[in-house]
Parts: structure tokens; sequence; C-alpha cells
């Protein structure tokens, strides 16, 4: 490599910025996408029928789109909007908060279904005998339901949490400085396009094993927990 001293100088350090972006992007927009999807799953199982029939077309509609049109959407329309709702005081997101909320947006659909089939398979002798013991709605939900959704909902995010990884890289078309646009910024200077690009690929796969270890000892800490039940 002819750019060795350039590259470990400029562009291993720019690359790196954009693996703690990019993990930065993914951490922030998955809280919230689990708190629209927790809040989605609860309207459609216990709202009203027109609330739920609602929130289920709205989730359609969010699952049926291409992300990269929701990230375009958001980023291009969010400033009349938050305008009219904050009378004027907010006019606009940075690349960041856009991304942030198109992808959290787009993964709550996706989670809301996850946690959805994860309650709705929880067997119905145990609401009963919660209902028996005279618990509130509210511990029933933190006692019993939430524990075991987690449980059963727990490879599925996974997945999720993989899939919004990768798909931070489309933010590079809104400026967000994530992994990919810092790749292609690198190679537009050092023209070495394939070595750039595997370099990104390993930083992603190095994401990807840390964040299946911590799944897997998660998973381990639930089944030794539920280890009475059966696996999903």
């Amino acid at each position: 490599m002819s750019f060795l001293p350039e590259f470990l100088t400029v562009h291993l350090p720019s690359l790196m910025v954009g693996a703690v972006t990019t993990l930065q992007l993914t951490l922030v927009s998955f809280g919230l996408s689990l708190l629209i999807g927790l809040i989605w799953a609860m309207m459609c199982l216990y709202g009203h029928p027109v609330v739920a029939r609602a929130a289920k077309s709205l989730s359609l509609f969010f699952r049926g789109m291409p992300e990269l049109l929701i990230i375009l959407a958001v980023y291009y329309l969010h400033g009349p909007i938050l305008e009219i709702l904050t009378w004027g005081r907010i006019s606009q997101l940075s690349s960041f908060a856009s991304g942030v909320l198109a992808l959290s947006l787009c993964y709550g659909a996706y989670a809301n279904e996850v946690i959805r089939y994860a309650i709705i398979t929880i067997p119905p002798q145990q609401i009963e005998a919660a209902d028996a013991f005279a618990l509130s709605a509210k511990r029933r939900f933190l006692r019993i339901i939430l524990p075991q959704a987690t449980f059963r909902s727990l490879k599925g995010l996974t997945n999720l949490f993989l899939s919004l990884m990768k798909d931070t890289a489309l933010l590079s078309v809104i400026s967000v400085p994530e992994l990919i646009r810092m790749t292609h910024l690198s190679i537009a200077t050092a023209k070495n396009p394939f070595t750039f690009y595997m370099l990104a690929a390993c930083l992603y796969l190095l994401m990807t094993f840390f964040v299946l270890f911590i799944m897997r000892v998660l998973d381990r800490v639930y089944f030794y927990r539920f280890m009475s039940e059966d696996r999903p």
C-alpha cells in the first residue's frame, strides 16, 4: 500500500469516526423503534377497534415503503411540519436527527409485529392466573407479559438490530457521516476503492460479532429464567 502513511494518519481515523457514528445511529434508532413498536403493539392489541385499525394500517404503510424513500421524505418534508408543531421555534432538524427519526419509524413498524406476536403467543392460562390473583393490569403487564414477551421476541429483535445497523448506510444520501459516507470520502481522495470497501466490510463484521455476543448473553439469561417453558 503506497499510501500507508496517509492511510494511518488520515483515512483510518475517519473510518473509525464513521464506525462510531454508525453505532450511535443504530443504538439511538433502535431504542426509539422499540418504544414506538411497543406503543404500536399496545394500540393494535388493546386499543379501540378504530385506533387498532389505524395503527395496523400505519404499520403496514411503513413496512411497505422502501427505507430510502422514508429517509428522503422525512429529511425534505419535516421542516414545514416541525415549524407548525413548534409554532416556529424549531424549523429544521440535523441530518443525524432526521435519519434517526426515519429509521425509528421504519423499524418501529417491524418491531411492532415482533412484539405483538410475542405477546399473543403467551399462554392464556398465565393471564387467567394473574386475574385469579387479582393483579392489576399494570402489574400483570410488568410482571408477566413484558418479561415473557422480551424472551420470545429476542431473536427477532436481534435480527432487526442487525438490519438497522446495515441500513444506516442509506443515510449517506443525506450526508450523515456514517461508515459508508466516510468510506466514499476516503475513496474520493485515495483512489483505492477495493481497499476501503474491504475495510468497511471488516468494521461491519466486527460490530456484528459484538452485537451477536451481547444478544447471546441476553438470550442465555432469559433462557435460564424461563427454562421450564418451551421456547417459541
